[in-house]
């Protein structure tokens, strides 16, 4: 998960039981912006926009309901 601020690395799915039935263990990072100095949250945010807008992404809502489907 990744936020503006911190970013979470871990080995747990984001499903309900998940985090009662299994060990993991986790990470949360949070860092100043320094000038001219890349933090790990801002690479792990551009790894994310990348994969999320990647071509190999789908929009399942799309691909469920039709590509005209919106949100009411």
């Amino acid at each position: 998960m990744v936020t503006d601020r911190s970013v979470y690395i871990g080995n747990l799915n984001w499903v309900g039981n998940e985090f009662v039935y299994s060990a993991g263990v986790g990470v949360v990072i949070s860092q100043q912006v320094e000038q001219n100095n890349s933090t790990v949250v801002e690479r792990m945010k551009a790894v994310f926009e990348r994969d999320w807008h990647s071509h190999y992404s789908n929009n399942y809502f799309a691909i469920l309901f039709g590509p005209d489907f919106t949100w009411n």
